[in-house]
């Protein structure tokens, strides 16, 4: 069984929580397993009801949208009791009925007492959505660490990593850890045939794990069409596109992402916005937009950004990079590849939006951390063993900033207020910088 951190947020809603709560997240991400999983051993019975399995379960939000009288014809939909203080309800695939989503409104005010769950992968375009009157949770595809639990389960080099240890002898163990997510990616589905196969048959394995990877990818574009309706082409065409531009710079920064090209006679933001919202809105992409001043309030332009693919093994998958490739690269790694990675790390961790620098000059920082300072911490990404950071120290010299960040595909270490550490240590950074952990 996959450890997942969003498992300890809902045991933590189960107990406290006084709000309805949604999980949303990309599809395949694992949002209802993570529920059933979780709260069934922390109640007397878990309710399921599937929109999309059971679509006639909306004929029971068409008219009346008081909880009690919901609740009585849920109970009759399934024969069997509801009990309101020992029973939890579980609304899988929520977006599949907008009035069940409007419903969470009245439950929270009308009766508080029900404990309702649901999940959705495409709340994001719904209308009626209830402000205020529930609890929201976002999953994302396995981090590395969560990657790593299943990997290794437990033991001394699992222990080395969560403790922080930056010795070259763990780093030598980790590191071809991390170059296998580079290729397998985050969904569940996809880590739990990687965890069955690496030891026993791992070149069966790489091909399973691909074969699977490439049946997702057509599933998601499938489901572009199932519910963007007019704009799936163009959404489709935006999707596949990212990856490409991600690519064009292979060991320097990922580049400002550029609209010429992209989708026939569109050549500006604004001709794209629809399609590049909607993936955004589906967390099938995250951007990353560019600040040319990182004092706190950071204020970006909406259409000066870096674009990220949403799950590691997509991204891979999407440019045909094989696992023979990614390892042979060993410490040089593909400077776009490590970057998507931190990217996900970040939003993982918690950064809702994430924000890059560039100077009026050629001078760039992948990736801004806000700071109580009012100066942003500057993230640098840097590809293998080149470690040179001229871009990390004019922003030093400029913004004097009271911590910087490099992340290298090396063992960590620590000059002055430069912290230097091994790339996969980068989800970790938020909470870092929050808990002052790095003075």
């Amino acid at each position: 069984m996959l450890n997942r951190r969003a498992a300890q947020d809902i045991r933590d809603w189960v107990r406290s929580g006084t709000k309805p709560l949604i999980v949303t997240g990309a599809r395949q991400v694992g949002k209802t397993f993570a529920v059933r999983e979780t709260v069934t051993p922390l109640c007397r019975q878990l309710h399921l009801f599937n929109f999309e399995k059971q679509p006639s379960l909306a004929a029971i939000f068409a008219h009346d949208l008081h909880p009690l009288e919901i609740i009585s014809k849920l109970a009759i939909a399934i024969n069997r009791d509801i009990n309101l203080q020992q029973d939890i309800i579980f609304f899988d695939e929520i977006q599949a009925c907008g009035q069940a989503l409007t419903s969470l409104k009245y439950f929270h005010e009308d009766l508080p007492a029900a404990k309702i769950i649901a999940t959705g992968s495409y709340i994001g375009l719904m209308q009626g959505f209830p402000v205020g009157k529930v609890a929201t949770l976002e999953m994302f595809p396995l981090t590395f660490s969560e990657f790593l639990a299943a990997i290794l389960d437990s033991g001394p080099v699992f222990e080395a990593y969560r403790n922080s240890d930056y010795s070259p002898e763990a780093f030598k163990i980790i590191w071809p850890l991390l170059l296998e997510y580079f290729y397998v990616g985050g969904l569940p589905e996809v880590v739990s045939l990687w965890v069955q196969k690496r030891r026993v048959a791992p070149v069966e394995g790489l091909g399973v794990v691909r074969s699977r990877l490439n049946e997702l990818l057509n599933h998601y574009i499938l489901d572009f069409g199932k519910y963007a309706e007019r704009n799936a082409n163009h959404i489709v065409g935006l999707f596949n596109n990212i990856p490409y531009q991600l690519a064009q710079n292979i060991d320097s920064s990922v580049i400002k992402y550029k609209f010429k090209h992209v989708l026939p006679k569109k050549k500006s933001y604004a001709e794209l916005e629809g399609p590049l919202l909607w993936l955004e809105q589906m967390r099938m992409l995250h951007r990353s937009f560019i600040v040319k001043n990182p004092a706190l309030p950071l204020i970006p332009s909406e259409s000066i950004f870096k674009a990220f693919v949403f799950d590691m093994g997509i991204l891979a998958t999407q440019l045909n990079l094989s696992y023979t490739e990614i390892a042979n690269a060993n410490f040089d790694y593909k400077g776009f590849v490590a970057e998507n990675f931190v990217a996900l790390e970040l939003k993982a961790a918690g950064m809702k939006k994430i924000h890059s620098w560039q100077s009026q000059g050629d001078s760039e920082i992948e990736f801004l951390a806000p700071h109580p300072s009012g100066i942003s911490i500057p993230i640098e990404v840097k590809s293998g063993k080149r470690t040179m950071a001229k871009s990390l120290e004019t922003y030093r010299k400029m913004y004097r900033p009271p911590l910087a960040i490099k992340l290298v595909g090396s063992s960590g270490g620590t000059s002055g207020e430069l912290r230097t550490l091994p790339l996969y240590y980068a989800e970790r950074i938020p909470g870092l910088i929050a808990t002052g952990s790095f003075s």
